[in-house]
């Protein structure tokens, strides 16, 4: 199956994602809904699945976590073409 590939016809599709605030402060002062479910629900999670980190902060956890939590983070989509 794999024969059959053309090297020269592959497109690669890399998906990238990028926190929208870097802390739990600015996201705190500068969207309120945001905050309150990062606040309800993603502290919660990730403590109760990231048992190494139960220990930090909010703040220190948002910043160690926030990569996973997709209501925080813009999609960035990085098309190589050629």
């Amino acid at each position: 199956m794999l024969d059959n590939i053309n090297e020269n016809k592959l497109l690669f599709l890399d998906i990238e994602t990028a926190g929208t605030y870097a802390t739990l402060e600015d996201m705190e002062q500068n969207n309120k809904t945001l905050f309150q479910l990062w606040d309800n629900t993603g502290d919660s999670y990730f403590r109760r699945h990231y048992v190494e980190d139960a220990r930090l902060s909010s703040s220190e956890l948002f910043k160690n976590m926030v990569h996973y939590y997709q209501s925080s983070e813009e999609l960035f989509v990085l098309v190589l073409v050629f």
